[in-house]
């Protein structure tokens, strides 16, 4: 399911458990239009943790790493 045109609302995942995130990505799959994961997950998880979340929500995912974010 694509609810990115309907629902422009992403929520972030904030955790670097991956059954908890993946549980609340498929039980946010009907509430938001994608899912927003961080450097934190990123790292504990990589692309492996990436794709496992996208299957199982059929959410577009905003990988948010900030890199190098402004300071301050």
């Amino acid at each position: 399911m694509d609810n990115a045109p309907n629902n422009p609302l992403y929520c972030a995942i904030d955790t670097t458990d991956l059954d908890q995130a993946v549980d609340l990505s498929t039980n946010l799959a009907q509430a938001v239009g994608g899912l927003k994961l961080g450097l934190e997950f990123f790292c504990a998880h990589g692309p492996q943790g990436i794709i496992r979340i996208s299957k199982g929500s059929d959410l577009p995912v905003f990988l948010d790493l900030k890199l190098h974010d402004i300071p301050n």
